[in-house]
């Protein structure tokens, strides 16, 4: 498990998020850093990019994509 599957494993479990982590981006994404799919319940992290960016970056944008998966999950902890 690396570094991302770690961080992720303990965010969700942080956060009580029942959510899957994939590393294949969907169609039309493969330029994108991450996103959310709220009706499959998971987190893309597109890996083949990331060696663009230094480690703080790439948990950023892991960080970044798990606050939209917060959002659809528990809208109502969001204004």
């Amino acid at each position: 498990m690396n570094d991302i599957e770690k961080l992720f494993a303990e965010l969700t479990a942080e956060h009580g998020l029942d959510i899957k982590l994939s590393f294949d981006m969907p169609e039309g994404y493969s330029n994108a850093h991450g996103t959310y799919d709220f009706e499959k319940r998971t987190l893309f992290y597109n890996s083949k990019i990331m060696d663009e960016f230094d480690e703080y970056d790439r948990v950023f944008i892991l960080c970044h994509e798990l606050r939209h998966a917060m959002q659809y999950d528990r809208p109502e902890e969001f204004s």
